[in-house]
């Protein structure tokens, strides 16, 4: 769990950096203010364990780029800190499962098995994301908003029948 460990608090804190530091490229105070505050929030949330934390943290990163993009924001910032996101929820919520595993040795395996699927779609979306960045394709706020949450929900969809095909 370490590995997973120190993926999620590195997720985290860029992300965090990634938002504050596109907003203060626009001069937008409460987006440096907000994500910083959120991921100091973030070792609360590692020491009480709440479990609506991690999905809001979603939301609230997937939401702050999107609005970001739309203000006109360093987009290359915005789709870290959306990454970012998308990652510490996601392995947040596999620690969270890990936790129930019996032994060590289960835990270990199971751990590598998801990092092993999760670094390189992760990897991928980094990739597509800077090839993306690269073109210049108009599409208007409900395209981008369309695109967002294919790109948000199809990892997720792909995690959920990756451990429903494990549970089998």
């Amino acid at each position: 769990m370490k590995r997973t460990t120190a993926l999620l608090t590195a997720g985290a804190v860029v992300g965090s950096i990634a938002l504050a530091v596109g907003y203060a490229s626009g001069g937008v105070l409460w987006g440096v203010v907000l994500p910083l505050a959120w991921g100091a929030l973030r070792s609360l949330d590692h020491r009480y364990g709440w479990k609506w934390f991690p999905s809001l943290s979603l939301i609230l990163f997937v939401g702050m780029a999107a609005v970001g993009l739309r203000m006109g924001l360093a987009p290359g910032w915005m789709v870290l800190s959306g990454t970012c996101g998308l990652l510490v929820w996601d392995l947040d919520h596999y620690a969270r499962h890990v936790r129930t595993a019996g032994s060590d040795e289960a835990a270990l395996t199971l751990e590598r098995r998801h990092l092993e699927v999760v670094l390189p779609t992760l990897a991928l979306g980094l990739t597509g994301a800077t090839v993306a960045l690269t073109l210049r394709i108009r599409i208007g706020f409900g395209g981008a908003l369309l695109l967002a949450g294919c790109a948000v929900l199809g990892p997720i969809w792909a995690v959920w029948m990756l451990r429903r095909a494990e549970k089998d």
